[in-house]
């Protein structure tokens, strides 16, 4: 092959080349380069259950005497409070005489516990993102957490055993005295809620014949116009309890979701 040939071949070659060049579109070439899509993993939550530490408030009587022991009494904060509020509530119901104990519930809310940066509890592990499938286990296990918190109160406490405790609830906390009272319907002398809420996950109404036949004493109070939990719930429970014989006293009353003073001395005077 001569000089002019080679040169011919050569020349031809990079005109072929070019005109190829001109004739791929961008998105051709983009193609042609771009590496294979690699699916990245999809990043989930499990949900197990958990030992672990928990805690619980305590108030011992004023004044007391060495080897002196007392009734007990247990109360069950609501949904996004803390035990504080309920240690208020025992002062306003003046049960000075007793052994007081306040857990808190299982779950921090941690976004409500930024924002009013006061600490925000509740009992039910949505906080968690626990999937509905698994409330019953839930409710379950957070029951049985403020039922060891009564055992360890008896076991710790200068608590008179021949006196059963009495146990306190507000709004979820009053949906656990239910689950409790349920599920340990010998345990109590006295059962209180006040605006309970409702969980049919629960099975309070389903257990309620257990209760039948025991002698505790049951009051519930819940306002006509209470803006967090409905009347139409307390009414519900009323008549689940009356439909299901198990002796109690209903108090309706005219406010919101908290017990106003009048309510609060009612229930007093009946704890007494």
């Amino acid at each position: 092959m001569n000089d002019y040939t080679s040169r011919h071949t050569i020349l031809s070659l990079f005109v072929v080349t070019f005109i190829m060049m001109m004739f791929t579109s961008p998105a051709q070439a983009q193609k042609k380069d771009a590496k294979p899509k690699v699916e990245q993993p999809k990043e989930v939550w499990n949900h197990i259950k958990q030992e672990r530490f928990g805690r619980y408030r305590v108030h011992i009587p004023k004044g007391a005497a060495a080897g002196k022991t007392y009734p007990l009494v247990m109360l069950l904060h609501g949904n996004g409070n803390a035990p504080e509020l309920m240690l208020r509530l025992a002062h306003d119901l003046k049960l000075d005489s007793f052994v007081v104990v306040c857990p808190e519930a299982p779950y921090v809310k941690i976004t409500e516990t930024i924002q009013t940066k006061e600490e925000r509890y509740t009992a039910m592990a949505d906080a968690i993102g626990l999937p509905d499938s698994l409330l019953p286990v839930a409710i379950t296990t957070s029951a049985d957490w403020y039922f060891n918190v009564l055992l360890d109160a008896q076991r710790t406490l200068p608590v008179n055993m021949d006196i059963k405790p009495i146990l306190i609830g507000f709004s979820q906390g009053g949906f656990y005295a239910q689950v409790l009272l349920t599920r340990h319907p010998d345990t109590f002398r006295k059962v209180v809620t006040v605006s309970a809420s409702m969980y049919t996950a629960g099975l309070v109404v389903e257990k309620l014949p257990d209760v039948a036949s025991s002698d505790v004493e049951i009051l519930m109070a819940h306002a006509r116009l209470d803006p967090v939990v409905p009347f139409q719930t307390g009414e519900l429970l009323h008549a689940s309890f009356d439909a299901a014989k198990v002796k109690h006293t209903f108090i309706p009353f005219d406010g919101g979701h908290w017990p106003t003073p009048e309510v609060i001395d009612v229930i007093g005077k009946w704890l007494k």
